[in-house]
């Protein structure tokens, strides 16, 4: 996946995220940023991950999961459930 590629995965998780979270300020959502500290609570966080994994047409594995903290670190296993799966 090329750097266009992560962006547009940056994109999709600020437009999801801002229809989860009231008041969500999408343009906070940098990879370098924790995902608590903008207030993705653990129930927004799964149903998050869900339409990223149907956008993308991917599964992230939950085991993985469990460690992301940084909304970089679910770019990074987009990209790797990707290139797994062939996309």
């Amino acid at each position: 996946m090329t750097t266009a590629t992560e962006n547009n995965i940056l994109d999709v998780i600020r437009t999801e995220a801002t229809k989860l979270v009231p008041g969500l300020d999408a343009e906070r959502l940098r990879p370098e940023v924790h995902i608590a500290d903008v207030g993705i609570e653990s129930v927004q966080m799964i149903e998050l991950v869900a339409r990223v994994e149907e956008h993308f047409e991917v599964t992230l594995p939950d085991y993985e999961l469990s460690g992301v903290e940084t909304i970089g670190g679910l770019i990074a296993l987009v990209v790797a459930a990707g290139s797994a799966d062939g996309h």
